[in-house]
């Protein structure tokens, strides 16, 4: 897979499988649109997904530095809310 393949699967397809590529999935007026902004192309190199700049989600800039950076604590936090429903 390409770094170009890789962020549409991750993007519009996944859209696509949720039934949900009218409100999301690609940038278009009118859509849902929470974004990532990197400091290097990722495009060129798909490491660079790393390299987050700035992360606006539900219109609201998020503070790169409060996000989580463990992978298994995140795979935690998602089975527990999996297990509050």
């Amino acid at each position: 897979m390409t770094p170009s393949e890789a962020v549409v699967a991750a993007t519009k397809n996944g859209a696509i499988v949720g039934k949900a590529l009218e409100e999301y999935g690609t940038l278009a007026a009118g859509k849902a649109a929470d974004t990532v902004v990197f400091d290097a192309n990722p495009l060129a190199d798909i490491a660079n997904i790393r390299k987050l700049s700035m992360v606006i989600k539900g219109g609201w800039i998020i503070d790169i530095d409060d996000l989580p950076t463990n992978p298994t604590a995140l795979d935690r936090a998602a089975r527990t809310l999996k297990g509050s429903r």
